[in-house]
């Protein structure tokens, strides 16, 4: 079974990190250096997830991502470029085997601008080309590390 640590507690979260033999997952978590939300994993999480080899996929849901958003500040969801932020962030992080896209489209309100539906995220693939990612990371992060942590996980 694949452990999923997205909407748990800083402290559930370590605990299960604890006790886990396998990679665990943040299935549609972001970062809280980039956006001080609670539920957003803050850097000492992401390293040690990424340190037991799992994966944290970023959550478009605007809350999570940008913190004007989340306070109330701006009302316009925001852009691809705040999604790069997180990506780039966890990926300085815990490398860029440890991030992933999580999205979130079943479950939130308005989609980032330019990340409208599962259509556009070819746009965080030639944004991750525009930046300088490699073709390896750049398929590791579309989806290449979550199949590694299920492969892992469930091939035993």
């Amino acid at each position: 079974m694949v452990v999923d640590v997205s909407h748990s507690s800083d402290k559930t979260t370590w605990d299960v990190l604890e006790i886990s033999t396998e990679p665990i997952i943040a299935s549609h978590s972001s970062a809280q250096a980039i956006c001080g939300h609670p539920r957003n994993l803050n850097d000492d999480l992401i390293k040690a997830i990424s340190e037991a080899g799992g994966v944290i996929c970023v959550n478009f849901c605007p809350e999570f991502l940008d913190e004007e958003y989340w306070k109330g500040t701006r009302t316009e969801p925001p852009t691809l470029d705040k999604v790069m932020e997180h990506i780039e962030h966890i990926a300085k992080i815990g490398g860029t085997e440890s991030v992933g896209i999580g999205s979130d489209y079943d479950g939130m309100g308005p989609a980032p601008q330019d990340l409208g539906d599962v259509s556009k995220l070819p746009n965080i693939t030639k944004e991750l080309v525009k930046r300088g990612y490699k073709e390896d990371d750049i398929a590791k992060i579309m989806g290449g590390n979550f199949l590694r942590v299920f492969e892992k996980v469930c091939s035993r």
